[in-house]
């Protein structure tokens, strides 16, 4: 199925790109999509502009935003790609905000996005939930978030987020429009994610915003966003190189550690500069919720802290005190009495050039590991200096997750994923609207941390909505349960 430039394409109801097929749109085609209406896609949808020739998505009647487009176990290919005034179907919305997403991917689904540009749209641009990303060369602004990817695999590269979700200079009503949102490990895909040479420009949250996901930032500029430049909370690892923080409320944060964690969120900072912020590192966040718990480790190494109001603030509002051993500061500018002097830290007043790296005689330009400039790394640096700490390798994944069955609904096979974050005794048991226990799948059956799949056959079941439950004993008396509704129809 191909819709070329040839003519315009008007969109007045939803579309549905089945199994084996392949929506192409050429060079040059124009697309006009009806008010909030959706493509849900389990086939492939291309989109294959040029430079000269972009595709362009857009409403049919601009005060009305189209919906979006729904991927499930499918693939999207996008090629110079101008997406206006999408997302708007708010029937649709969820995660944070609640708010559509213009192009979301969910069970297995496989996004490519390069060259495009994500423009004045009313909803957020991605949202992944176990799948693969890969989005380059391409620039998001006017738009409500850049992304939310979720147990998903994420390479976003040169790129840039300006203006999230707008400049109207209200910042109360709009939190958690983030410009991407990384969320937790998927057991299939333990290696990091990936943030690299990205520009973030002006928001009314967080530049990045991490939640027990294994990501790398690197090569990035983030500024001015009413909460912290980068953020991580929940457990797992954040790696951040070479970059720079500049005029956010916190430029780099260790926050609050999820209940079901054992450890973390650990961050290695080596080779980055904050500047001008509130505070420039921080562990702990600005919450104070009973139940909750912090263990985090900041490691900070080759970097530049000057002219925030606090460079370095280690303060949990749940003990009122600082969390003791968690942040550890070598090799750096810190001007903070605390650490000035420490583990090869020094003081001074850097001298910058425009892009934040220091200048031949600056205080720091030689008092890195191994000799080299502190703060931002060029090639030299690289070759010269250790640049991030190898302790902050591949761990198990941590969050335990029952998901919803596919397909659902079912008949007569389905089968049921789930990731356990510690090994232990699980148990899988399927009950009927009455409560009944229909089958264990498993019975206290040791697992080992990571992904697992059952498929259920369920041929000689009567049709019906049922329940199916997952337990995981580890421990003494430490329990974790979730339980997801699917119908076998019949």
């Amino acid at each position: 199925m191909v819709w070329d430039a040839g003519a315009d394409h008007l969109v007045t109801g939803d579309i549905t790109v089945p199994d084996n097929t392949h929506l192409i749109l050429e060079a040059g085609a124009w697309i006009a999509v009806g008010a909030r209406v959706n493509f849900f896609v389990r086939g492939r949808v291309s989109a294959r502009g040029t430079a000269a020739a972009p595709v362009v998505l857009t409403a049919a009647d601009w005060p009305e935003p189209w919906g979006g487009m729904e991927f499930t176990g499918a693939e999207a290919d996008f090629r110079y790609c101008m997406v206006l005034n999408g997302g708007g179907d708010h029937t649709r919305g969820m995660w944070h905000t609640g708010r559509q997403h213009i192009f979301f991917g969910k069970l297995n689904s496989t996004f490519r996005f390069d060259q495009c540009f994500f423009l004045n749209s009313p909803g957020k641009v991605f949202g992944c939930s176990n799948s693969v990303a890969s989005i380059s060369n391409s620039v998001s602004s006017f738009v409500h978030h850049g992304g939310e990817f979720v147990l998903t695999l994420l390479s976003y590269r040169d790129s840039h987020f300006m203006n999230l979700p707008n400049d109207d200079g209200i910042y109360e009503e709009d939190i958690d429009t983030d410009g991407l949102h990384i969320d937790y490990v998927n057991a299939r895909f333990p290696q990091y994610s990936v943030i690299d040479n990205c520009y973030f420009v002006t928001g009314k949250d967080d530049g990045i915003d991490h939640h027990g996901a294994r990501l790398q930032v690197s090569n990035c500029w983030i500024e001015d966003f009413a909460h912290e430049g980068i953020a991580a909370s929940g457990g797992d690892t954040l790696r951040i190189f070479n970059t720079v923080a500049l005029n956010n409320d916190q430029g780099f944060e260790a926050g609050y550690t999820e209940y079901e964690y054992d450890d973390g969120p650990h961050v290695f900072i080596d080779h980055s500069v904050a500047v001008g912020n509130n505070v420039g590192l921080r562990i702990g966040d600005d919450y104070n919720w009973d139940g909750w718990t912090y263990r985090d480790k900041m490691t900070v190494t080759n970097s530049v802290l000057y002219g925030n109001e606090d460079n370095v603030l280690n303060f949990v509002h749940l003990l009122d005190g600082p969390l003791e051993g968690a942040l550890d500061i070598s090799h750096s500018l810190t001007n903070d009495p605390e650490y000035d002097g420490r583990n090869g830290n020094i003081a001074g007043m850097p001298r910058f050039d425009a892009r934040y790296f220091l200048l031949p005689g600056s205080p720091g330009f030689s008092a890195g590991v191994g000799g080299v400039p502190l703060g931002r790394a060029d090639s030299t640096v690289i070759e010269a200096s250790a640049v991030l700490d190898p302790a902050a390798g591949p761990g198990l994944p941590c969050r335990f997750v029952l998901e919803q069955n596919y397909p659902n609904p079912f008949n007569p096979s389905t089968r049921i994923e789930y990731i356990l974050p510690r090994s232990g005794r699980v148990s899988l048991s399927v009950f009927n609207l009455l409560g009944q226990r229909v089958a264990d799948l498993h019975e206290n059956t040791p697992q080992g941390a990571g992904f697992h799949r059952f498929v259920l056959n369920a041929s000689h079941w009567p049709g019906g909505v049922y329940f199916y439950r997952l337990r995981l004993d580890h421990g003494s008396h430490r329990r974790l349960q979730q339980t997801r509704k699917m119908v076998l129809v019949k």
